[in-house]
């Protein structure tokens, strides 16, 4: 399988970040509610995922770190209604936190805006995926996650239900494609964590 450079995925994400459905509370709410139904309609899939990556992790992590990794289907459930909860939130993006007039007449606003491209390093969690991918979007922001490589399978199978065409949303395994990237996820095991943040620092606005 054939993976996209680090910094190509980064620059995707970045261009991406000035797509106008990011300033639309209405679509982001719409894509929020889709990727909530696809996770429940993907979770034998993902199930089946994470089930390999129990399997793998058997014997090399304790038993504090298998229960994180594990899914089932409640916790599948707890993550799409964790989406909804997200989606239910008042859009953050556009808020009016303080305006002045200075002496001189000129007016002072300070609002809130979306920060760019957040790039997410997480440990063996999956559920992380789904809830990184879901507060980015509402907040207005790209985002490129980087899992522990205990959850790659589960986070690859996550995100693939996130992107799936019904949820009309660009969020894309890390890939070689055309489509941009709103979520990006990186192969977790392609790079060491120093290699892989050094073009971060470039191109994101937060790690």
């Amino acid at each position: 399988m054939e993976f996209t450079p680090t910094e190509v995925i980064l620059q995707r994400a970045k261009a991406a970040a000035s797509c106008p459905a990011l300033r639309d509370t209405e679509a982001k709410n719409r894509a929020l509610a889709a990727m909530a139904q696809e996770l429940r309609a993907e979770a034998p899939a993902i199930l089946a995922e994470n089930a390999a990556d129990l399997e793998a992790s058997r014997g090399k992590v304790s038993d504090v770190m298998l229960d994180r990794l594990a899914l089932n289907e409640a916790r599948l459930e707890g993550m799409a209604a964790g989406i909804e909860a997200v989606a239910a939130l008042p859009d953050p993006v556009g808020r009016t936190l303080d305006e002045f007039v200075r002496p001189d007449g000129l007016r002072i606003c300070k609002r809130t805006v979306p920060m760019g491209v957040i790039a997410i390093i997480y440990e063996s969690r999956p559920n992380v995926t789904s809830d990184a991918a879901a507060l980015a979007l509402k907040s207005g922001n790209v985002c490129v996650l980087r899992s522990g490589r205990e959850a790659y399978r589960s986070a690859a199978a996550i995100t693939a239900a996130l992107r799936a065409e019904a949820c009309r949303w660009p969020v894309r395994l890390v890939r070689i494609g055309s489509s941009p990237a709103c979520t990006s996820r990186l192969r977790s095991n392609s790079t060491s964590i120093s290699v892989w943040a050094t073009p971060l620092r470039a191109i994101c606005s937060a790690i």
